[in-house]
């Protein structure tokens, strides 16, 4: 009777690990799904916000064709009102021969910076050449919401310094373990 007691025993306890192994891959799954959705997620946004920026700069470039169409052929005979006038439209004249022109559109931390320059046509008047189409996102900051000092004055470096670095024995200096967990208390 005691073998068959022990034998039950152990099988009892090999169904309790592996439904502890399943249960353990189970929660790695939902983990893992759940962290692949909230990548889509973010991935689908980016585009969004992407596209909102593309279709505001094709907007302000068509504004500026459009004054544009009464500017003279040449770069030389474009005048200060016609400058004003793309300023205006809150464009930056980066040069004027041949004119060249930046705009950076933004929405939340994304920006989208556009740099043109105008040409003769031809027969046709004038046109834009694309130099830039740039795409741009803020800095990344991973300390927020937390509070790490970021910034030292010269005091605070000066007291880390001597009290934190020790001669060693080349006389070089070497970091002193226990006096910077000292300052960490």
């Amino acid at each position: 009777m005691r073998n068959r007691a022990s034998v039950s025993g152990g099988v009892s306890v090999l169904i309790i690990l592996l439904m502890i192994a399943l249960s353990a891959f189970a929660l790695l799954a939902l983990y893992s799904a759940r962290s692949n959705y909230l990548l889509a997620e973010k991935n689908a946004n980016w585009i969004n916000n992407y596209y909102k920026l593309d279709a505001s700069a094709r907007e302000a470039v068509g504004c500026l064709e459009s004054v544009a169409r009464d500017f003279p052929k040449s770069d030389g005979d474009i005048s200060d009102a016609d400058l004003e006038t793309v300023a205006a439209l809150n464009w930056e004249v980066l040069s004027h021969s041949p004119l060249t022109v930046t705009q950076t559109v933004s929405r939340d931390t994304a920006h989208l910076t556009v740099t043109l320059s105008l040409k003769d046509g031809g027969a046709g008047g004038i046109r834009w050449d694309v130099l830039s189409w740039l795409e741009f996102q803020d800095r990344f900051d991973y300390n927020v919401g937390q509070n790490i000092i970021t910034e030292f004055d010269d005091d605070v470096l000066s007291l880390l310094e001597s009290q934190v670095l020790s001669d060693g024995p080349g006389g070089e200096s070497e970091p002193d373990i226990a006096a910077f967990g000292g300052l960490l208390k």
